[in-house]
């Protein structure tokens, strides 16, 4: 489903009355009621089958009730290296079948897409495996034969930085960039994931300045490669619940820079609990309000479409 044409979801006027609403409110409230159909979703989200919380079943359930039209499921890919948290071929397998009873389960109710978080170096999808979306993300980086995960708690990630880059968070973020660049060349992606998790532990400028010269000319590097194969950027409020972070994944400056390249931008929770799928929603809409953009965009059956902000 890469490179869809961006539609804008209007009517007649200009403007479906129920968007309407939707877009008043978000503006100003965030509360269930003004939930409508496919406005609002999420689809980046996470069940037992790797490292979340709840069933396929219960997720959909509390995307119900939530008053979502359309809820993604995106499990780990499975890493060899790593299965700590990924789903194994025998759990993708009964994932698949489980998002697929779901779509049948609750056709009419809710849209229920069956999507992948693949992480570039774990083994590469195909477009026959039957993903309605992927997620293409970087969770590991490649270093003198080693694969080191980056995407860890504080005291591995620092114990990471003394052992593999020199004390040096730059470092370590500018090898996040490079391999970044090869993300499209490893694999079909639809949706950059959680681009900045480099700077997971340097919001406030710990290890290096997120909007520093360097960093940011890294990072732009890096958005002008995946903007010519990329759909969608997602903005990510997964280290918000974690506890990890104040603002969503990726930060004002480098959507800034994503918005400059006419690269359209999703909003997800990154959920592993179904009483967070749609955590932080009104500050990802502040943000990209604040980095110029005037709508974001939702996976439809025909595509990727605009929803006005």
């Amino acid at each position: 489903m890469h490179n869809h044409k961006v539609v804008p979801v209007t009517g007649d006027s200009g403007c479906v009355s129920t968007l309407c609403l939707v877009t008043q409110h978000e503006a100003r409230d965030f509360s269930h009621e003004w939930f409508t159909a496919l406005e609002v979703q999420n689809l980046h989200t996470h069940t037992r089958f790797d490292d979340g919380k709840d069933t396929v079943d219960e997720l959909v359930r509390a995307a119900l009730e939530a008053g979502l039209g359309t809820v993604g499921f995106s499990g780990h890919s499975h890493t060899p290296f790593d299965k700590s948290y990924c789903m194994s071929p025998e759990g993708t397998a009964q994932y698949k079948s489980d998002v697929l009873a779901a779509k049948k389960t609750y056709a009419g109710r809710i849209k229920v897409y069956l999507g992948l978080e693949w992480d570039m170096l774990s083994p590469r999808p195909s477009r026959k495996d039957g993903y309605d979306f992927i997620i293409g993300s970087c969770h590991y980086l490649e270093k003198d034969g080693q694969i080191l995960d980056f995407d860890t708690d504080l005291s591995d990630f620092e114990k990471l930085l003394r052992e593999k880059f020199g004390g040096s968070g730059l470092a370590l973020a500018k090898a996040y960039y490079r391999q970044l660049c090869g993300l499209c060349e490893k694999g079909p992606v639809d949706i950059a994931g959680h681009f900045d998790l480099a700077a997971k532990f340097s919001e406030d400028g710990r290890f290096f300045d997120p909007r520093g010269k360097e960093y940011l000319f890294c990072a732009e590097e890096a958005v002008e490669v995946l903007s010519k194969n990329v759909s969608v950027f997602e903005v990510n409020t997964g280290g918000m619940a974690k506890g990890y972070r104040n603002t969503p994944y990726p930060s004002l400056e480098i959507l800034k820079i994503a918005r400059r390249y006419g690269v359209p931008v999703t909003l997800s929770s990154d959920c592993h609990d179904k009483n967070m799928l749609l955590y932080g929603r009104k500050e990802s809409l502040d943000l990209i309000r604040a980095a110029g953009y005037k709508a974001y965009v939702i996976l439809t059956d025909s595509g990727w479409k605009e929803v006005p902000v």
